[in-house]
């Protein structure tokens, strides 16, 4: 017998996923990740239960939920996550005051559970507040917030129990917007439902859709990516078209703030699967890069400004591709390999890195084979310039993970210093206190680095002169 070699295995492991799986999800302010064992990872944001662990605090490092088996995809809306397992049932966890859990309640649940009555799952789509799943039978489900009419049953009022919508038959996946809903069908068209403010539901107007309308012109589709007021559709060629709202550039057609209410194509080939934050894309390209484009304040583009893109522009530093997933103003890539990146907003930790700082472009937290990386050390001081001995109190995210440090700026090793997470390491004179966090059968953490200039007063004689 021929031993494959492991990053063959694990190539193969990744894509055992069923084609299409979303085995990466970004919400507003947390992330989420399948691994090929079918467990799932958490990390970020934890005040509503949406990582599926003990709360309210967050978790800056990624975690494994408990008692959770056998999951193929995930869906993560604002605070809450949806995970259809390999059986077909589909599992829900945290936010739920506008019953966005579908377990017929509005109470929020920390720990996942299976949504009553939906079974034979194979595509589940999150919006902010609301769902949207599809049937192997083609039928479409939806439940949660329903302001806008997203749920395409004809009124505006939530609901916190799956309930079928009618007029839509052969659906295979599912989208969910802020406020509105859409599917696509085996024969490559597109339906959509719900507000139409901006022209987000694509028939030419901007009027509200309480039902299903078909989009204008559309064929051959095979994925669909919904924002906030505006929708991207991909077709079986690799080309992209968009409609709806523009005031950041994230229709990706280099035409400014204006919008359109039909689809418009752009410029960019070669795309397999797009994903969208409230008012950004990512795209996936058929050679495993990351295209992006939209909103940049908070360089959820990870291109390192904070310029918007009307364009599409490449996503430095990521190659081997195979998933994506967009948060609030953040982004998050799977390569071939289980190498995991992320960049962007990082306020609640949703970056994984075991820090709250912003990251520009992207930075990997695990390394290939899933395997994560030691969050890396905190320090709870700025670097600068200071007039008193410095106490910098020096934490790290990771559980069981020793810190090493130095104070001349070097490279700390295993034979360098060790502070205790929680603890201390007083400051004398000027020094560049530099840390790495170390944890056996793990990948070390990023260094953590800050140049401290003391200037302390020096005593004056009393009297003068003496």
């Amino acid at each position: 017998m021929t031993t494959k070699p492991a990053s063959t295995l694990l190539l193969l492991c990744v894509l055992a996923h069923p084609v299409g799986a979303s085995i990466a999800g970004a919400g507003g302010q947390q992330s989420a990740v399948v691994t090929p064992d079918g467990s799932v990872w958490t990390w970020g944001a934890n005040a509503h239960g949406q990582l599926g662990l003990p709360g309210p605090d967050g978790v800056e490092v990624p975690t494994a939920i408990g008692g959770l088996t056998g999951v193929s995809s995930v869906a993560v809306g604002d605070g809450f996550v949806l995970a259809r397992r390999a059986d077909g049932t589909l599992w829900s966890w945290g936010r739920n005051d506008l019953g966005q859990l579908g377990d017929g309640t509005t109470a929020d649940r920390f720990s996942p559970a299976a949504i009553p009555g939906l079974s034979n799952v194979v595509h589940v789509a999150a919006g902010p507040a609301h769902a949207v799943a599809v049937l192997a039978d083609g039928s479409v489900w939806t439940w949660g917030a329903n302001d806008w009419g997203q749920l395409g049953d004809g009124s505006t009022a939530a609901r916190p129990t799956p309930a079928v919508v009618t007029g839509v038959a052969g659906a295979v996946r599912g989208a969910a917007g802020l406020r509105h809903s859409a599917i696509v069908t085996s024969a490559g068209a597109v339906w959509a439902w719900g507000g139409n403010l901006d022209g987000e539901i694509g028939d030419g107007t901007t009027i509200a859709a309480p039902a299903p309308v078909q989009v204008r012109g559309l064929t051959d589709v095979t994925r669909l990516a919904l924002g906030d007021g505006f929708s991207v559709a991909v077709r079986s060629d690799g080309s992209v078209l968009s409609w709806g709202l523009n005031g950041r550039g994230q229709l990706g057609n280099g035409a400014g703030p204006i919008g359109t209410a039909v689809p418009t194509a752009l410029a960019l080939a070669g795309v397999a699967e797009v994903v969208a934050g409230p008012d950004f894309v990512l795209a996936l390209l058929g050679d495993g890069t990351v295209a992006a484009w939209g909103a940049n304040d908070e360089s959820q583009l990870g291109d390192g400004t904070q310029a918007d893109r009307a364009s599409p522009i490449l996503v430095p530093g990521l190659s081997g591709i195979v998933a994506l997933a967009a948060g609030e103003a953040h982004g998050l890539a799977i390569s071939n390999t289980g190498e995991v990146w992320t960049w962007g907003r990082n306020s609640e930790g949703q970056l994984g890195d075991g820090t709250f700082d912003p990251r520009s472009t992207p930075i990997r937290i695990a390394e290939a084979g899933f395997n994560w990386r030691v969050g890396a050390p905190r320090f709870d001081l700025p670097e600068g310039t200071y007039e008193a001995v410095l106490d910098v109190l020096v934490t790290v995210a990771t559980p069981g993970a020793t810190i090493h440090y130095t104070l001349d700026g070097t490279e700390p090793t295993e034979s360098s210093d060790v502070v205790v997470s929680g603890s201390t390491v007083q400051v004398d004179v000027s020094a560049t206190l530099t840390a790495r966090a170390l944890k056996s059968g793990s990948p070390s953490s990023p260094i953590t680095m800050a140049e401290y200039e003391l200037k302390v007063p020096t005593p004056e004689a009393n009297p003068p002169g003496r």
